[in-house]
């Protein structure tokens, strides 16, 4: 039998180990949150997994950044595509003209990727500092005394 496609890894790296420390625990409490209010979503939990990870990560010496936005897209993309389902099936259930039905579920199209940008780069941003954090903890003061 022949493999068609690219090779498949038999073992993440370390940026996606990071990055997945990060983001799989704020998914359970993302879907949490969505089913309870069914319109918002906060970016916290997002935002302090990935410092958290981008300081880990930092300590290793991996870069910090994509650590982040993989972090941000992997706690992304579950609660978005939950709530571009429900978008679409209300968008659906109305009785409206086929142009508008077809702008709305357009504009829905847009609105997935866009919110999983937004997350890649709020993770992004909150990984840079919890790695800027790190090489801020790394350094050793000198004592005042001279010795």
């Amino acid at each position: 039998m022949t493999r068609i496609g690219l090779p498949l890894p038999r073992e993440l790296g370390p940026t996606w180990k990071y990055a997945l420390l990060g983001g799989l625990p704020i998914v359970p409490l993302s879907l949490w949150r969505y089913w309870q209010s069914e319109t918002a979503v906060e970016p916290v939990g997002l935002c302090l997994a990935a410092l958290i990870a981008g300081y880990l990560a930092k300590r290793r010496g991996i870069d910090a950044t994509p650590v982040g936005v993989r972090a941000g897209v992997t706690a992304a993309v579950p609660v978005t595509l939950w709530a571009a389902s429900d978008m679409a099936g209300f968008v659906l259930g109305l009785s409206q003209p086929a142009w508008f039905t077809g702008l709305q579920i357009l504009l829905l199209l847009v609105f997935v990727p866009l919110s999983v940008v937004v997350a890649a780069f709020f993770g992004g941003l909150s990984a840079r500092i919890g790695g800027w954090f790190a090489e801020r903890a790394g350094r050793r003061r000198q004592s005042a005394v001279g010795g």
